[in-house]
C-alpha cells in the first residue's frame, strides 16, 4: 500500500516517521491508520498507548471548529497538538508538552512538525520509548530490537520526558545511552510465518 502513495525511493529526507500496526481504536480503515495530522496539515503524529479522555477532548475541539475523519485518539492527539502550536504561537515541543498535560492514559509520540523540518519531538508516559544512536542515524522505536541491525546503543525515555532530536541526534544526553542486552535483542523481528505484520496482529 505504501508504494501506490509514496515514491520509492524516498530522496531528500532527513527525517521521517511511521507505524508498523493498524489503529487499535476504531475500524481498520485507513481513515484510522497512523500518521495522523493536525487540522494545517503541518503536524504529523504516531502513537503508541491509549488516550482515555479523548471523546472530552475530542468534544471541545470539535466546538472550536475542528472537523474529525477517523475515530483514533491519535488524531485527537495531533488535533491537539496543533491548536496549541497555532493558537498559542508556541515551538511544537512547546505545543507538545502542553497537549500532554491534558491526557489521560497512555502514550509514546513521535512528533513531526514542517515549521521544523530538521526535528523530531518524542515523549512518553506509560508506554516504552527507546532512542536508538548510530553511526548512520537515530531511531525511534517502542522497543530497542526495530533498530538492532543499526545500532546497539540505545536512551530509555523517561515517563513523561520529552526530547528533542535534530538530524544529527547531537543534542541527545549520551550520558544516559546503554547497550541492548542479548534479551532485548531477541524479540522477534520478522512477522513469519506470516507475510507482514499486520496480518500477524
Amino acid at each position: 500500500m505504501v508504494r501506490e502513495v509514496a515514491p520509492l525511493p524516498l530522496t531528500g529526507h532527513s527525517i521521517g516517521i511511521a507505524h508498523t500496526r493498524w489503529a487499535t481504536v476504531g475500524s481498520i480503515t485507513d481513515k484510522n491508520a497512523h500518521p495522523h495530522t493536525d487540522a494545517s496539515g503541518k503536524i504529523a503524529v504516531v502513537h503508541n498507548g491509549s488516550i482515555f479522555n479523548k471523546q472530552e477532548i475530542r468534544k471541545e475541539l470539535k466546538e472550536l471548529g475542528y472537523n474529525f475523519y477517523g475515530q483514533t485518539d491519535t488524531e485527537v492527539i495531533a488535533k491537539l497538538i496543533g491548536h496549541y502550536h497555532e493558537g498559542g504561537k508556541v515551538d511544537i515541543r512547546e505545543a507538545t508538552k502542553k497537549a500532554m498535560k491534558r491526557f489521560q492514559g497512555t502514550y509514546g509520540l513521535a512528533v513531526m512538525c514542517s515549521d521544523y523540518p530538521e526535528e523530531l519531538v518524542v515523549t512518553c508516559h506509560g508506554s516504552p520509548l527507546y532512542i536508538g544512536v548510530g553511526d548512520d542515524g537515530t531511531f525511534v522505536a517502542s522497543n530497542p530490537s526495530a533498530f538492532r541491525d543499526y545500532s546497539r546503543n540505545f536512551i530509555k525515555l523517561g515517563d513523561k520526558e520529552v526530547a528533542t532530536i535534530d538530524i544529527h541526534g547531537r543534542n541527545l544526553d549520551l550520558t544516559k545511552m546503554i547497550e541492548a542486552t542479548d534479551d532485548e535483542e531477541s524479540v522477534p523481528v520478522s512477522p513469519a510465518p506470516y507475510p507482514h505484520w499486520f496480518i500477524k496482529e
